[in-house]
């Protein structure tokens, strides 16, 4: 199995299979095929898709009306219709409000990780984050992202440098290039990757051998 830490097997074969899931028409279900449409993106999908709603958020609550999340959603460049993207609000204005929280959609979307993947991609940013603040560098993230057990790395397919560029770049992709990486976006990212792997083992294995822990 290639190493899911950049651009190869697991990542291709991941866009692969939503894509042409997206494709067959068998999705009805509009928050099934966000899933996919993020999943489609490869393992920056759903990294994109919380800061498109972070980037209309005008108050920091992550609280938007129909207005802002069909915004949020035209600026992802998904091909949902008005009719799915209407249908996706209702859904999670449970109390008729008219308002549905970012959060809660994401959580519902991502897919499902079990608790020990959750505790060991919490403990990696914990390990970067040692301010407790929910905000790294990308300095910092560079810092402590080690390739060494990479096995591209170890038959010299790529350099050090090669693949670390490879794992930034999803962080910096669309001109995102503040210089900073929220817990959010990490645990985005690491949802994405999950789904690329099956077995929880190894993506325990490849979480501490990236980061140490």
């Amino acid at each position: 199995m290639a190493h899911p830490t950049h651009i190869s097997h697991n990542e291709k074969e991941m866009i692969y299979k939503s894509q042409r899931l997206l494709d067959s028409g068998k999705i009805q279900d509009p928050i099934v095929a966000l899933r996919h449409l993020c999943l489609a993106r490869g393992f920056s999908g759903f990294l994109r898709f919380g800061r498109c709603f972070r980037e209309i958020d005008d108050n920091g609550k992550m609280v938007m009306n129909l207005n802002q999340f069909a915004e949020a959603m035209d600026n992802t460049g998904f091909e949902l219709n008005d009719e799915q993207v209407e249908d996706i609000f209702r859904r999670f204005d449970l109390d008729g409000s008219g308002g549905i929280n970012s959060h809660n959609l994401m959580d519902c979307i991502k897919p499902e990780m079990s608790a020990s993947r959750h505790a060991i991609v919490h403990a990696a940013f914990h390990k970067m984050d040692k301010e407790d603040v929910g905000v790294i560098s990308m300095k910092t993230l560079k810092h402590y992202y080690d390739v060494h057990s990479n096995p591209r790395f170890t038959s010299g397919v790529q350099s050090e440098e090669a693949i670390v560029k490879t794992f930034i770049d999803h962080f910096e992709e669309n001109n995102h290039v503040n210089g900073e990486v929220t817990k959010e976006d990490f645990e985005n990212y690491y949802a994405a990757l999950s789904a690329s792997v099956e077995d929880d083992t190894y993506f325990d294995l490849v979480i501490r051998q990236v980061y140490k822990l």
